[in-house]
């Protein structure tokens, strides 16, 4: 199971799904990853917390370690390929409906 965690966590990164969105003029930063078909975004805390449903029922319940998200994010860190988006601060809402459709399916 690490392996496909692993795997799935490179392809993550490698496919610029790993984002910051920095708003102005605010400068609140989220971190974010895109699922796989872009429909949803998961809103991480590095190396603490992620909001998709496998961190949420498998791994932080049963201390399994992190989800594949996180891991992407190490990685896309490690390899600098953190895709920066600047945001106008109204368009806050826009990401937070993508984080909820992500926490919702």
């Amino acid at each position: 199971m690490n392996e496909d965690i692993n795997r799935r966590a490179l392809r993550a990164a490698l496919d610029e799904r790993v984002i910051e969105v920095l708003f102005k003029p605010s400068n609140y930063k989220l971190c974010l990853v895109k699922s796989r078909d872009r429909k949803a975004l998961y809103l991480i805390y590095p190396d603490r917390y992620c909001s998709c449903t496998s961190f949420l029922f498998n791994l932080y319940k049963k201390g399994k370690g992190k989800c594949y998200h996180l891991k992407a994010y190490e990685i896309a860190i490690k390899k600098n390929l953190i895709k920066i988006i600047e945001e106008k601060d109204e368009n806050f809402e826009k990401y937070f409906v993508k984080i909820l459709m992500g926490i919702l399916r």
